[in-house]
């Protein structure tokens, strides 16, 4: 397990309102229809989390973006996002592009 990862009492703590919006930083708010854990087989906190989702207010549109497992409730979710037990999950989220132009996640909510 990783020394950096949140613990509990720190999961359990997690502020009831989305923070706010920076001007480089995207929202989205969907639906989960694929996941995996990078890399492949790997579920602690030193992994990544790669969620593909639809948007909301953009049926059609297919969001791919990356997060660190820190940023996951626990290691339960992030095994079963890794294992696509999740698909059809509600998702909130905001990220940041990255340098090589990919969505990095810098928070996240997931529900059931």
């Amino acid at each position: 397990m990783n020394a950096l990862a949140p613990s509990p009492a720190e999961r359990a703590c997690r502020a009831a309102m989305d923070p706010p919006v920076d001007l480089d930083e995207i929202a989205v708010s969907g639906t989960i229809v694929d996941s995996w854990v990078e890399p492949a087989g790997s579920c602690d906190w030193d992994s990544t989390l790669v969620l593909q989702v639809v948007t909301r207010d953009r049926p059609r549109e297919l969001v791919t973006v990356e997060a660190e497992a820190v940023l996951v409730p626990d290691l339960g979710w992030l095994a079963d996002l890794g294992e696509n037990l999740c698909h059809g999950s509600p998702v909130r989220l905001r990220a940041q592009r990255g340098l090589g132009g990919e969505l990095v996640v810098t928070f996240l909510v997931l529900d059931r």
